[in-house]
């Protein structure tokens, strides 16, 4: 909606609990025919609304972290691994199922997927959309790009069965004889 004069909009104030020194995986959802608005946290319902109509058709800009007047404190203070934008409301299981990995072309509605933003370039001003759409856009203001070392990391842990033997052995021997197997 803005063209027929406003928007939908639900707001809940979050306590630094909910957000401060983690990583946290949101995900907002609209449903116009069902009127329903709904707020994911980790995974679990958060804050909802209903009554929320208006479609949103013909959304040509949008701006994340930050307000949209990009006034001196409008800028948002955290940081932002992935933004995806799909053209229908994913239930609660499917974001339960995916909230920890990387979208691929295998997920149930990659088709639906209208931009996906993974932040990866590491440098520069753009990022490149991972969506079937593929437009790329542009970061403004003083992007800062971090690299997070293993234990920081959230997504793509895959878990094996295997348990390492570990034998620990005191002697001389011949490094050019060792072998190893990576996992």
């Amino acid at each position: 909606g803005w063209a027929d004069g406003g928007y939908d909009r639900i707001d809940e104030l979050a306590s630094p609990e909910d957000f401060k020194g983690k990583w946290n995986h949101w995900a907002f959802t609209k449903n116009a025919v069902a009127g329903t608005m709904k707020v994911y946290l980790n995974g679990q319902l958060w804050h909802q609304g209903t009554g929320k109509t208006k479609p949103m058709n013909d959304i040509t800009k949008f701006t994340v972290g930050s307000r949209g007047s990009l006034g001196n404190d409008g800028y948002y203070e955290g940081m932002i691994d992935e933004f995806c934008i799909w053209n229908m409301e994913l239930s609660e299981a499917t974001i339960q199922e995916w909230m920890f990995r990387e979208v691929t072309n295998s997920h149930p509605y990659f088709q639906n997927l209208v931009a996906y933003y993974k932040f990866d370039e590491n440098n520069g001003f753009y990022t490149s959309d991972f969506s079937p759409y593929n437009l790329s856009a542009e970061l403004t203001g003083a992007p800062q790009w971090t690299n997070y070392k293993g234990k920081d990391r959230i997504k793509n842990f895959g878990f094996s069965p295997l348990r390492p033997m570990i034998m620990i052995e005191k002697g001389t021997y011949d490094a050019g004889n060792m072998d190893s197997v990576l996992v």
